[in-house]
């Protein structure tokens, strides 16, 4: 079990070098969004606009949507569902597009991979 003086020294370090707080044992990771479903997940070309619902956990009330690389507006449920209103004219053409949400406008994550970061992509189909 680690000291609250080890607890704040590995704090400390993390704050000025930007290391983890899992190298000093505990999990500063279990924030970052992971996306395991959507739906739907795939729609037909020239299909009208549609509500898209994300599933998974560590989503936060500032989460960002992004749709192949564009922010969207979108709305969080709670911290397993988000919502997003996808418009026709994004799905008018056949192809994929990548989906992941980030609790950091822009979709990076100035820290590392904690706090907040970018979550795993999930890929869109328009068949």
């Amino acid at each position: 079990m680690h000291s609250v003086r080890v607890l704040l020294a590995c704090i400390l370090l993390s704050a000025v070098s930007g290391l983890l707080l899992q190298s000093c044992g505990y999990d500063a990771c279990s924030d970052v969004p992971v996306l395991t479903s959507m739906t739907p997940a795939s729609a037909t070309a020239g299909d009208p606009a549609f509500l898209l619902t994300l599933n998974g956990r560590h989503f936060h009330s500032d989460a960002v949507f992004f749709w192949g690389g564009t922010e969207w507006a979108s709305t969080t449920v709670n911290s397993s569902t988000i919502t997003v209103n996808i418009d026709a004219a994004k799905i008018a053409t056949r192809g994929t597009v990548e989906v992941w949400v980030s609790g950091i406008p822009g979709g990076t994550n100035l820290g590392g991979p904690c706090g907040g970061g970018p979550s795993n992509k999930l890929t869109f189909t328009i068949n």
